[in-house]
């Protein structure tokens, strides 16, 4: 069995998490941010990344009670052990 170790990170502007972001990325986690999957799911329906557009995606996501990473092929697969940053 393969055991991951997953961590959430949430806070408001300025709290650090782009700091937190980094110290991961340096150390090899792959990092994923889940905004930026929302605006890559903007993007491929040719909708502007608005507040309004992005909080519907958002919510038609979340009501097929599907797992978000799935939803984009897996991202926390591709991006395991790259140490990629998205940007927050």
């Amino acid at each position: 069995m393969n055991n991951k170790l997953v961590i959430g990170l949430a806070g408001m502007p300025g709290a650090g998490k782009s700091v937190f972001i980094s110290v991961a990325k340096e150390d090899g986690y792959g990092v994923v941010v889940m905004g930026n999957i929302i605006r890559e799911e903007a993007a491929s329906k040719g909708l502007e990344p608005t507040p309004e557009n992005l909080g519907k995606i958002m919510l038609e996501l979340r009501q097929k009670e599907e797992n978000i990473t799935k939803h984009r092929g897996n991202t926390l697969k591709k991006k395991e052990g790259k140490g990629e940053e998205q940007e927050t």
